[in-house]
């Protein structure tokens, strides 16, 4: 059996089917689409859930598997003095690994992490608050081990720290260690935007040994990219800790949504947001972008009901979280894993993705808002429970324990003397914005780069060459006054870009940039040279 489809096809064995994703770690695959009849099925929602139906039918299962399972959602929902008695029983390699790892008075984690305390990332900030562990991060923060760029890992293990596994959350926002595999513990890499950046970390993705995404549509995504294995667990965002009370009074919105709705890199949302300006009397509120987090908060707290789009519909959406945790019912993706915790009965109703179904959801919501308005409210209580962030943090880094403790195949060293840390986005970035941190990064890739291209010339090394110093430029161009030494980075980025078109006069991407670099940061002779440089690129045969 081969689990390549979302669920079970009408060819496929159910049974099979839950059989094969299950073993391949996709635990939120088996846990939305599995058949019931399974342990499998049962042991994904103990896992995720620990609840006690999937518990008991777990209890009443003699395979070792099965019994292993049982055990480590006992450690991963908080019931350690049971999972040790059950995994004492097991005569399995993995259930003697992860007692020993119990063992332990505590369990040492070396992590790369988000660095905006408070947040919905904040899983250092959550994991503060479990005994059992032991954090020390890698990073930009008072207290982490200082993380320049192409840092040497073994700088936080100076003292002697040995840790049981390491995580990087975000990969795509992190500064890898290149001598990350070094470490002899396993390595784990959480990835959420990973077709934004696959430009930037494809080759990085080698160095986990695990890859984690949060849902099954994430996974057939991401499975295959790195040398490991991938696993999904959908608890890895949780509430900000700023969050207001969940509110009690009136609500004058019927529907707000806000984000980037008009968007080239996000057409089909363009769609939905016709199909919501298209309902008839409704008190509609769209915010085209990124409102302040307590604003945002104001408008669901005074609508009845809101919705989430997501690129991959299966993923966690944080936006859904922080809707119903302010009482404000949401329309959500069918196929979301957020419909594991919530339901209907906690004002939560999803829609398909075909024309009107969104419409018709949000109908439903405005339409019995009388039972829909309650509902929302239970919702609130059991979100602000199930995600609170020392909730989700806990959970989650005693998953990766348990993941830590499976047997794995020894891993393969990989090359990354010729990789580098380039960076895809300006501004939208999980680092500090700090432009010791910033400049420091793109001096590190240019003499990277550059010594690339000193060994082996080719047009693509040059363009990165220019997009570091265009990445570090925009930041100046962006004050009221530009410096002449900040300047510079704008002429020598130019140059190269028009050095490179000149050796390889078919090099598209050359092209394009040097059009888009002179037309909008260039003077008015430059972008009338940005012009004449298109019409020469289109002319050409």
């Amino acid at each position: 059996m081969n689990p390549t489809g979302l669920r079970p096809g009408p060819g496929d064995d159910p049974r099979a089917w839950t059989r094969a994703v299950f073993a391949a770690a996709d635990y939120a695959g088996v846990a939305m689409h599995g058949d019931p009849s399974t342990w499998q099925f049962q042991a994904a929602r103990a896992l995720l859930l620990g609840d006690t139906a999937s518990l008991r039918a777990l209890a009443d299962c003699r395979e070792p598997e099965a019994r292993l399972h049982l055990a480590a959602a006992r450690w991963i929902h908080g019931d350690e003095a049971r999972a040790r008695r059950e995994l004492a029983q097991i005569d399995l390699e993995h259930a003697r690994r992860l007692l020993a790892l119990l063992d332990q008075p505590r369990i040492r984690v070396l992590a790369q992490l988000p660095w905006v305390d408070g947040a919905m990332t904040d899983l250092g900030g959550g994991l503060r608050h479990d005994p059992r562990f032991e954090l020390r991060t890698l990073g930009h923060r008072t207290g982490d081990v200082r993380n320049p760029p192409y840092a040497d890992v073994r700088t936080a293990l100076a003292d002697g720290f040995t840790p049981d596994f390491y995580l990087a959350a975000m990969v795509e926002w992190q500064h890898l260690p290149p001598n990350l595999q070094l470490l002899r513990c396993p390595l784990f890499g959480n990835l959420a935007d990973h077709d934004l950046h696959i430009q930037t970390i494809r080759p990085w993705l080698d160095l986990f040994d695990e890859l984690c995404v949060t849902d099954r549509t994430e996974w057939l995504d991401v499975q295959g990219l790195g040398r490991g294995t991938t696993t999904s667990f959908p608890k890895v965002f949780g509430l900000p800790a700023n969050l207001a009370p969940i509110p009690s009074g009136p609500r004058h919105l019927d529907f707000f949504v806000s984000g980037t709705m008009l968007d080239p890199y996000h057409p089909d949302k363009a769609r939905v947001l016709h199909e919501l300006l298209g309902m008839p009397a409704i008190d509609l509120r769209v915010v085209r972008g990124f409102t302040g987090q307590m604003a945002f908060h104001a408008l669901l707290a005074a609508s009845k009901a809101s919705f989430t789009f997501v690129r991959r519909p299966g993923a966690m959406p944080t936006r859904g979280l922080e809707s119903v945790a302010l009482g404000c019912a949401v329309a959500v993706q069918a196929e979301s894993s957020l419909r594991l915790w919530l339901g209907h009965e906690h004002g939560v109703v999803p829609y398909g993705g075909e024309r009107g179904e969104l419409a018709a959801a949000v109908r439903t919501i405005l339409d019995h808002h009388d039972h829909f308005g309650p509902a929302a409210r239970r919702g609130a209580e059991r979100v602000r429970t199930e995600f609170a962030m020392p909730v989700v943090a806990s959970q989650y880094f005693r998953f990766l324990a348990f993941r830590a403790t499976a047997p794995r195949a020894a891993r393969t060293p990989v090359d990354t003397s010729t990789w580098t840390q380039k960076r895809l986005c300006v501004s939208r970035t999980w680092l500090p914005d700090d432009p010791t941190v910033r400049r420091r990064t793109m001096q590190a890739n240019f003499r990277r780069l550059s010594e690339r291209f000193r060994l082996r010339p080719d047009a693509r090394t040059l363009v990165d060459m220019a997009r570091e110093l265009l990445c570090e430029y925009v930041h100046y161009e962006r004050k009221k006054a530009v410096e002449a030494n900040e300047r510079a980075l704008l002429a020598d980025a130019i140059g190269l870009l028009e050095k490179c078109v000149q050796k390889w006069p078919d090099h598209l991407a050359a092209r394009f940039l040097l059009v888009r670099t002179r037309w909008h940061h260039g003077d008015a002779r430059q972008r009338l040279q940005a012009l004449q440089l298109a019409f020469d690129t289109v002319d050409a045969e």
